[in-house]
């Protein structure tokens, strides 16, 4: 490292070393933290005509440092706010690496792990987070002031990195935590979305075999299709259960579906209810605790009611599309000759 990171010396000049004090006082006051800490010292130097040189070993060390934060920045990117901010830390890295054999061992010296550790729970940090990434950046000017304060005054580095270090670990658990909330999230919601769009082909697939009357719309886009996704989130689309809703549906559409043709019965308003309800759809729906829903719509299954054939009363419905769902239209006909309209 001596011979790679070495400052050639001008031919025929010799320029005097550095007392150990003025060096270490001259990185200490070094509040120009974007220059390389060799050339912050020299610019000192040059303020007040001091023409005393770092040893080589010791320029060599310092350019070993800048060396070292270059490639960690490029190789571990952060926001540049922060970056800048950890560079306040050259003086400390610099002093440490020119008084103290550990640190040259990775992982092993104080700074080292403490750098380390701020670097992990900055990971994702973004200057538009507000009060959410505060804590990121306050833990750093925590960080900067206790080294400082330890450079200027004396003081234990290890018990200040070990404060430090414990502070990003809660921190980076705390992160951790929050992005596993929201996966969940969005995985829950992107469920959902699916299980809206199979739910609609489902129950679009036996509208297309049957014509609901007008009067089954409501209930068609509203508790059947809701028991849909629900079944769809609990069961999935390859169980049994998922096959008997789809069964059950296309029983429900059948028994609904106009089998008497229009004005072959004195009109009525309203449906008969009652003879149009197979016991497996009424089973099928008390299993979801539906049962309240179809009975405020006049469903209401009584002893009679499942063993009488589908029907039409008086007063029969036109057809009417209850699809769901994106339009997969079949046309139908209602009773002026035109084509239903699909229900959006």
């Amino acid at each position: 490292m001596t011979r790679s990171f070495a400052v050639p010396e001008p031919p025929g000049q010799s320029a005097p070393a550095l007392e150990w004090d003025e060096l270490l006082g001259y990185l200490r006051a070094i509040d120009d933290f974007n220059l390389p800490p060799l050339d912050a010292l020299l610019a000192q130097t040059d303020v007040v005509g001091d023409p005393a040189m770092p040893k080589p070993a010791e320029c060599a060390v310092l350019r070993w440092i800048e060396r070292v934060f270059q490639e960690w920045e490029q190789s571990f990117p952060l926001e540049w706010e922060l970056t800048h901010k950890l560079r306040a830390f050259k003086p400390a890295v610099a002093m440490a690496s020119l008084s103290e054999e550990t640190f040259f061992r990775p992982g092993q010296h104080p700074l080292h792990q403490m750098l380390d550790a701020i670097h992990s729970a900055a990971i994702g940090w973004q200057g538009d987070l507000g009060r959410i990434g505060q804590p990121v950046t306050n833990l750093i000017d925590k960080a900067i002031a206790d080294v400082r304060g330890c450079l200027d005054q004396g003081g234990d580095m290890a018990a200040i990195a070990s404060q430090i270090v414990a502070e990003a670990q809660r921190m980076r658990a705390r992160a951790e935590k929050l992005t596993e909330r929201t996966i969940a999230a969005e995985h829950g919601r992107l469920r959902a979305a699916m299980a809206k769009t199979i739910a609609a082909d489902l129950i679009n697939g036996q509208l297309l075999k049957y014509t609901a009357p007008s009067e089954l719309n409501a209930f068609i886009r509203g508790p059947w299709y809701d028991s849909a996704q629900l079944t769809y989130l609990k069961f999935g689309d390859q169980s049994q259960q998922w096959r008997d809703f789809e069964a059950t549906t296309g029983q429900l559409l059948l028994a609904m579906h106009p089998l008497a043709p229009p004005g072959t019965m004195p009109a009525r308003n309203g449906f008969d209810w009652h003879a149009f309800c197979p016991q497996n759809c009424v089973d099928y729906c008390s299993a979801f605790s539906m049962r309240t829903i179809y009975c405020s719509a006049k469903w209401q299954p009584t002893s009679t009611c499942c063993s009488a054939s589908p029907r039409i009363v008086p007063g029969t419905f036109p057809p009417t599309d209850s699809r769901l769902g994106p339009a997969r239209r079949s046309h139908s006909q209602n009773d002026s000759g035109r084509r239903s309209r699909p229900m959006v």
